[in-house]
């Protein structure tokens, strides 16, 4: 025989012993298969797991805006006390002394033309 015919001969030889011993074409089907639907259930808990937080998301989502309306009338509301507090203040510092006394005490009186005081 030819070099040739005997190299083939080894070259098949040892592709029969890779393929019988190496490669298991039974068991890794039939480990693949079960790997494909252990993969498949686990993607579907996870799709659950994925709609339950996008509905937490959504939920989050909207306490958050009314957080943040309910703080932006709770500013209104405070700017207004603060303006409020300034023109009374303003009104008090114009105030001379019998005003200012009047003012704190609460002492009411009939000024004349039936105008009121403090």
């Amino acid at each position: 025989m030819s070099k040739g015919k005997i190299a083939f001969i080894l070259l098949m030889v040892f592709n029969f012993i890779v393929l019988v011993f190496v490669v298991d074409f039974d068991g890794s089907a039939e480990g693949y298969k079960q790997e494909l639907s252990k993969l498949r259930d686990e993607n579907l808990q996870l799709k659950s797991i994925n709609s339950k937080l996008d509905l937490e998301i959504l939920e989050l989502t909207t306490f958050n805006d009314r957080i943040i309306s309910e703080l932006k009338v709770e500013k209104e509301i405070t700017t207004l006390i603060k303006r409020e507090r300034d023109e009374k203040l303003d009104d008090i510092d114009g105030m001379d002394n019998s005003e200012l006394y009047g003012f704190f005490s609460n002492f009411k009186t009939e000024g004349v033309n039936s105008q009121s005081g403090y």
